[in-house]
């Protein structure tokens, strides 16, 4: 299910004083926040390279001339050893690509990519600060760093090649006043472990098992269930709006229902996205099998950014709500490489989540990341009976029940009707 702030990415800043350093806490984790493949030898590439990440910061900064450091890593291209920077300019991005070994301009490029919330969310600290921080805490040679939000929190994930030669990856959070001087004792088991935990990608149910209709506890399927979601988005109104369609789709063998899915931003409408899902008469699993894009500028589609199908182009369904959630299980919810990759780990089954709509106990918390996205984290939270009540700290419930036909969604909005050809990129 795509994010309504969420789209595919790659890849801030200000000096960090006395004070910041007193307000920053670091903490080792493991692969599911982790950047880089941290089995490559490392220590060989920051050896190769003449000059530091730091400065490869200060170089890109003075190439782009203005804007806030989000991303800066260290990687091979195309025969090359480069330093990729990602430089938020207003609602753009900026990637300079500069040799590691010469500092000769690779590649300085404009990209539609809108990563300012994230920049700003990090205030007043910084990409440079950050990395100078976790360098203090975890001595070692820092090949990779990136801004982003975790469950809220704003932190900087950085990644050093340490004393003893091992990679390892450090979080600079903002929001506590301590600071362990080193990683913690059992940690590196810990990420070891971490590390040996994968997701699920392989689901053992019979496709004839798999229909449009049920629900679970989390998860209701039926025509005209519909939910809508409110918050903001990059500082403008954001509303979702989520309705259950008696349109249904064959995909892979499984006949599916779509759920529309309509973003309109600052009461302009951004995208609409009809997801496809079945849920298992077995077990009441419900499966995401693909979704078809409609991304909108000026009242036109402009792309189909995010589509894909099970079945087609190397692309497998995945879990997206289990029927009985484990604390601890981590699993896929898309299967499309290149395309679309979110994995989920189940942290919780009793959160309590306050919304417009009410207040909901025994709620589901899902922590979402995406291995083609280092870096990225979006929490979701599913209520008994209801479906999703809230996204992060900028989405939440402010109405959902049932439509009087299921032709049409919330409040009686028309719905569309989902495509019946191909899935389109």
């Amino acid at each position: 299910m795509r994010s309504p702030s969420c789209s595919a990415v790659r890849s801030a800043f200000w000096k960090l004083g006395l004070l910041l350093c007193a307000s920053l806490a670091l903490a080792t984790v493991g692969a599911a926040f982790a950047g880089p493949d941290l089995s490559d030898d490392w220590a060989a590439r920051v050896k190769e390279a003449k000059f530091g990440v730091l400065e490869a910061i200060d170089r890109g900064m003075k190439i782009a001339g203005s804007g806030e450091m989000y991303a800066a890593e260290l990687e091979p291209d195309k025969g090359l050893l480069v330093y990729s920077l990602d430089i938020v300019q207003g609602e753009k991005l900026r990637n300079v690509v500069i040799d590691a070994k010469t500092g000769d301009v690779v590649e300085n490029v404009l990209e539609d990519v809108d990563h300012s919330k994230t920049v700003a969310a990090c205030r007043p600290f910084g990409l440079r600060s950050g990395i100078e921080t976790a360098t203090k805490k975890v001595p070692g040679t820092p090949f990779y760093g990136r801004l982003t939000v975790r469950g809220g929190t704003p932190s900087v994930l950085v990644n050093v090649v340490g004393a003893d030669g091992l990679p390892k990856t450090v979080i600079v959070d903002g929001t506590s006043a301590e600071a362990p001087s080193a990683e913690p004792k059992g940690a590196s088991e810990a990420k070891d472990r971490s590390k040996d935990r994968e997701f699920t990608d392989r689901f053992p149910e019979e496709k004839a098992d798999l229909g449009p209709t049920g629900r679970n506890t989390y998860f209701i399927l039926e025509p005209g269930w519909y939910w809508v979601l409110e918050g903001t988005d990059e500082g403008k109104p954001m509303t979702v709006t989520y309705t259950t369609v008696e349109a249904t789709r064959n995909i892979d063998g499984v006949e599916c229902r779509a759920i529309e899915v309509r973003e309109v931003r600052a009461g302009e409408l951004k995208e609409i996205t009809f997801d496809y899902y079945a849920i298992s008469k077995r077990t009441a699993n419900v499966y995401y099998f693909g979704e078809d894009v409609d991304v909108y500028e000026d009242g036109k589609v402009v792309s189909h950014e995010g589509a894909w199908m099970a079945g087609e182009r190397g692309c497998r369904w995945g879990l997206m709500v289990p029927a009985v959630p484990l604390i601890g299980a981590r699993h896929y919810q898309e299967i499309a490489p290149g395309i679309a990759m979110d994995r989920v780990e189940i942290v919780s089954t009793t959160a309590e989540v306050e919304t417009p709509a009410g207040k909901f106990k025994d709620v589901l918390k899902q922590e979402e990341t995406n291995p083609e996205d280092p870096g990225h984290l979006d929490v979701k939270y599913y209520a008994p009976g209801v479906g999703m009540v809230k996204e992060e700290a900028d989405l939440v419930l402010v109405r959902y029940g049932k439509t009087d036909t299921a032709s049409k969604g919330a409040r009686g909005a028309p719905t569309g009707v989902p495509p019946q050809t191909d899935s389109r990129n």
